[in-house]
C-alpha cells in the first residue's frame, strides 16, 4: 500500500517536476527523482509549495554534493539528501564529507556548487549560530544498512544537529498523521471572566472569551495551515440565518452576545495553564463544539476584525483537558443542535483519515471523498463515509439487503457488533478501494441518467448491483469496459426476481424485496457466478 501511495503522489508531481527542471536547465537526475523530492517536501511540511518556492528550496542538480534541498525556517535549517535509489556506500561517504566541509565548516570555494546551493550555503553560514541543523536522508523503498550510518550520525552530533532516516513506509506514515494543530494559543482575561471547576486540577475551566480572540485564533490556524476543527464531528454548514442572527446581536447587543448564543467547547491534551495577570496558554486547541459559530462569525467579520462592536462581544467557552477517548465521548454527547448520525461519530477514525487521504491521491478520478458532512457545489461527484462503508459491506461481505436495512449498525460503536471493524480490515487493500469507488460512482451515475419511472426501482436495488459488479470485476476479473453490459444484465435478472416475488406475494414492495431477506441476492448471485 505504501509504495502505491508514494508512486501516485510522485505521478501527481511529475508535470511540475518537468516544468521546474526545464526552467532550471537541469540535465542530471530524472523527472521522477525530482518529483520524489517535491513529494517528500510536501509530505514532511504539509505545505503545497508552489513552483517559485520549490525552485529556491531544491538544490538538486550538477554540483550538489548529495544536498538536494535546503529549507531555512524560524528554528531549523533542514538539509535533505533524497534519492530514488537504495543507499550506496560511496554516496553516503560523499554526504558525510559534504556535511563536514560545507555545513560544519564554511566552503573554501563556493563556485563548485550550482547557484541555488551557493546561495543556500551562504545563508546557512550567516544564520547557523542562531538555528539548529536537521539532516533528512530519504530513500524510496526500504533502508539497507551499508555501514556508514554511524559516521554520518557522529558528524551531525558534532554540530549539535538532528538526523532522520526516512523511507517509503515512514513517509506514508507522516502523510497520514492527522494532528496538525496550532502548538499554543495564548490570551489574557479579566478575573471576572474566569471560573475553574473545583473538582479537578486545571482539568476544566469556564471562560468568557472575547469573540475577537476566537476569530484571531481561527485566523492564525488558517494562516499557518493548522486544523482547528479536526476533532469536530461536523464542519461548517454555511447557514445564512445563523450568520444573520449573530451579526445582528454583534451590532445591537454586543455586550450580551454570551447570553444570547451557544458557547464553545475546546479540548486540549495538556493541563490548562493559567499564568500571571490572567494569561492563559492552551496547548493544541481543538474546537469540538462551536465550529458553526466561529465559522459564521469569521465569514461575516474577517475583513474588519477591529470593529468596535466586535471587540465588546464575549462568548462562553468551556475548555477541557481531554485525551482522544474523552474527546470522542464529549463529541458524542454534546452535539445536539443538529442530529448526529452513527457514521458522524466514525468520521475522525484513523482509518477514515487515511482513507480520505488515499482516495485524494488517486489520479484522474472524477469524484472526491468526504468523511464529514460538507456543503458541496451542485453537480460535484462526492463519495461520503456512509456511501463507501455501505458499498464495502454490500460487496465484500455480499450482504446488500442488510446493508440497506441496518445501515446504522454498520457504524455501531456501543453494542460490540463489530461490523465496522470487519469492514475496515479490507481498506488496506488499495485495489478494493479504487474499484469500490469506481463501481459506486458508475452505478450512481447510471441511475441518475435513467428515465424517471425507472429510478425508484434502481435505487431500491443499488446495493445489489454494486455487490454484483464488485464480484464480477474483483473476484471474476471481468473487464470494466463492459460495465454497462453487466449493469443491464444484472438489472434484468433482478427485474425477473421482482416479478417472481410478486406472483407469490402480491402486496410486497420493492423496498421489502431488497431489504428484508437475502432471496434477491441469492437469486442474483446464482446467475452471475456463471458469467
Amino acid at each position: 500500500m505504501e509504495e502505491k501511495i508514494i508512486d501516485q503522489k510522485i505521478q501527481q508531481e511529475l508535470s511540475l517536476a518537468k516544468i521546474i527542471r526545464s526552467e532550471l536547465g537541469l540535465k542530471s537526475s530524472s523527472d521522477l527523482a525530482f518529483a520524489f523530492i517535491i513529494t517528500s517536501l510536501k509530505i514532511l511540511y504539509k505545505i503545497d509549495f508552489n513552483k517559485s518556492e520549490l525552485k529556491k528550496i531544491i538544490t538538486d542538480g550538477n554540483g550538489d554534493l548529495q544536498i538536494d534541498a535546503i529549507v531555512i525556517g524560524d528554528e531549523y535549517i533542514d538539509i535533505f539528501d533524497v534519492s530514488f535509489e537504495e543507499p550506496k556506500s560511496d554516496k553516503m561517504v560523499i554526504l558525510k564529507n559534504s556535511i563536514i566541509d560545507n555545513i560544519e565548516n564554511e566552503p573554501l570555494d563556493y563556485s563548485i556548487f550550482n547557484k541555488r546551493l551557493q546561495k543556500k550555503l551562504k545563508n546557512i553560514h550567516s544564520l547557523k549560530d542562531n538555528k539548529k541543523i536537521r539532516l533528512f536522508i530519504i530513500r524510496k523503498g526500504s533502508w539497507v544498512d551499508i555501514g556508514h550510518k554511524k559516521g554520518i550520525e557522529d558528524v551531525i552530533l558534532s554540530i549539535s544537529g538532528q538526523l532522520q532516516y526516512l523511507n517509503t513506509k515512514s513517509l506514508v506514515k507522516r502523510y497520514f498523521i492527522s494532528q496538525n494543530y496550532l502548538p499554543m494559543w495564548s490570551f489574557k482575561l479579566n478575573k471576572n471572566d474566569i471560573y475553574f471547576c473545583p473538582h479537578g486540577e486545571n482539568e476544566e475551566v469556564f471562560l468568557r472569551i472575547p469573540v475577537i480572540e476566537l476569530l484571531n485564533l481561527y485566523k492564525s490556524n488558517i494562516r499557518q495551515g493548522y486544523d482547528l476543527f479536526n476533532k469536530n464531528v461536523r464542519v461548517f454548514l454555511n447557514k445564512k440565518k445563523l450568520s444573520e442572527e449573530m451579526k445582528s446581536t454583534i451590532n445591537t447587543s454586543a455586550e450580551k452576545f454570551h447570553i444570547y448564543h451557544n458557547g464553545i467547547t475546546i479540548t486540549t491534551p495538556e493541563l490548562i495553564k493559567r499564568m500571571q495577570s490572567g494569561k492563559f496558554e492552551i496547548y493544541q486547541p481543538q474546537v469540538i463544539n462551536g465550529a458553526q459559530t466561529i465559522n459564521s462569525l469569521f465569514k461575516e467579520f474577517q475583513d474588519n476584525l477591529k470593529r468596535k462592536n466586535l471587540s465588546k462581544a464575549k462568548i462562553l467557552c468551556k475548555i477541557v483537558h481531554a485525551n482522544d477517548e474523552y474527546t470522542n465521548k464529549i463529541c458524542e454527547t454534546s452535539n445536539t443542535q443538529i442530529p448526529i448520525k452513527p457514521w458522524d461519530l466514525r468520521a475522525n477514525d484513523d482509518v477514515q483519515i487515511k482513507l480520505e487521504k488515499y482516495i485524494e491521491s488517486i489520479p484522474d478520478k472524477n469524484y472526491q471523498y468526504k468523511r464529514k458532512k460538507i456543503k458541496t457545489e451542485r453537480g460535484r461527484i462526492v463519495i461520503t463515509l456512509p456511501d463507501f462503508v455501505q458499498w464495502a459491506y454490500a460487496s465484500i461481505e455480499r450482504k446488500p439487503a442488510l446493508t440497506k436495512d441496518k445501515k446504522s449498525s454498520l457504524f455501531d460503536i456501543v453494542s460490540g457488533v463489530g461490523l465496522y471493524n470487519k469492514i475496515i480490515e479490507n481498506f488496506v487493500d488499495t485495489e478494493k478501494v479504487d474499484l469500490l469507488c469506481k463501481i459506486g460512482v458508475f452505478v450512481r451515475e447510471k441511475i441518475l441518467a435513467s428515465p424517471k419511472d425507472k429510478r425508484g426501482v434502481l435505487r431500491d436495488m443499488d446495493m445489489h448491483i454494486i455487490a454484483a459488479l464488485f464480484f464480477l470485476f474483483y473476484n471474476k476479473r471481468k473487464d470494466f469496459n463492459k460495465a454497462i453490459l453487466f449493469f443491464n444484465k444484472i438489472v434484468e435478472i433482478l427485474e425477473t426476481h421482482i416479478k417472481s416475488r410478486r406472483k407469490a406475494e402480491r402486496d410486497i414492495t420493492n423496498n421489502k424485496i431488497f431489504t428484508k431477506s437475502d432471496l434477491a441476492w441469492k437469486f442474483l448471485f446464482n446467475e452471475i457466478k456463471n458469467f
